[in-house]
């Protein structure tokens, strides 16, 4: 099979190409449904951060030059000990970006894997939110369940809408943003893109660096721990893009913990309504007896009115 955007060959079982990272036309992705919305980054978590080190390697072929400069050598041998370590740079260079775009490929078949093994569980995924190291949530509208997903090598747990009690992300320590469940829910689809979505605060941490942003979900489970979404786990400054982009990453999906809180709300008045349409029915059932009874004159009026006033009473 070849990529259909660079034309690189890759094989039969590869969803993205080892080459440009373009998804591969007729891979197994593509027979998920249609109606899945994927909102996940193509970023890693700092659990699993991509260095990149041509940075590095520059600076130091230039303090080498530098090094050069000061000592007694000819050109000649100053030519070749810099054509050297340049030649040596490019190579480790190229050496480490095949090793990333190998744990790229890996970590994106990853996620198939974790699809599938969810969907052998009954879970249909939705609407998905994951890392490319595959932290953060899956969700399963049809069946109201959420899925928390920790890492490729992380056990998955799964709750049902009704077990989320609260959440909210934490960044070094303190609490960054608290759930809004229930603040601007609009009609239409649940987790569609145009749904609408719920109010969240911006960075109030003054620091320059993150030294831990995760979310915390407090759940019905009495037993286990309440699960974290890791985002952050090292020192990253604020102005670094990879800081920005999870913190963002973050406040999406307290968004839509958010939605679910609206779809737990909205379950709970049709139940509501529900008992109370019941509980209705069954006082008119009871007036409408001893209505009845006055009829056929077996009670008093007196005695009509005291029972009604207790039945609407309760």
């Amino acid at each position: 099979m070849r990529c259909n955007n660079c034309g690189n060959e890759v094989a039969d079982d590869m969803i993205y190409c080892n080459k440009c990272g373009n998804k591969i036309v007729g891979s197994g992705e593509d027979k998920r449904n249609n109606d899945v919305t994927d909102r996940s980054i193509n970023c890693v978590t700092t659990n699993t951060s991509i260095g990149n080190m041509t940075a590095l390697l520059i600076f130091l072929n230039i303090v080498l030059c530098i090094i050069l400069l000061f000592t007694y050598i000819d050109g000649s041998t100053f030519a070749f000990i810099m054509l050297l370590s340049i030649a040596i740079s490019v190579l480790l260079r190229s050496k480490q970006k095949a090793n990333t775009n190998n744990l790229i490929d890996n970590l994106k078949n990853d996620k198939e894997r974790i699809l599938d093994k969810l969907e052998e569980e009954g879970f249909n995924s939705t609407y998905i939110m994951l890392s490319l190291d595959n932290v953060g949530v899956l969700i399963d509208e049809n069946n109201k369940k959420l899925a928390i997903c920790r890492g490729s090598n992380q056990p998955i747990k799964i709750f049902n809408f009704k077990d989320i009690l609260s959440y909210e992300m934490l960044e070094n320590g303190s609490q960054e943003i608290q759930g809004n469940g229930f603040s601007t829910y609009a009609a239409g689809q649940l987790f569609g893109v145009n749904a609408a979505i719920a109010s969240a605060s911006g960075p109030k941490n003054i620091e320059q660096f993150c030294t831990s942003l995760y979310i915390i979900i407090h759940t019905k489970e009495i037993k286990s721990e309440n699960p974290q979404i890791v985002l952050i786990s090292g020192k990253v400054n604020k102005n670094n893009q990879l800081y920005s982009i999870l913190y963002n990453f973050g406040k999406e999906i307290i968004i839509t913990l958010d939605k679910i809180a609206n779809a737990n709300r909205e379950m709970d008045k049709k139940v509501d309504n529900t008992e109370n349409k019941e509980v209705n029915n069954s006082v008119a059932d009871e007036i409408k007896k001893f209505k009845e009874l006055l009829d056929t004159g077996a009670i008093t009026q007196k005695e009509f009115d005291k029972k009604k006033k207790e039945l609407l009473s309760k």
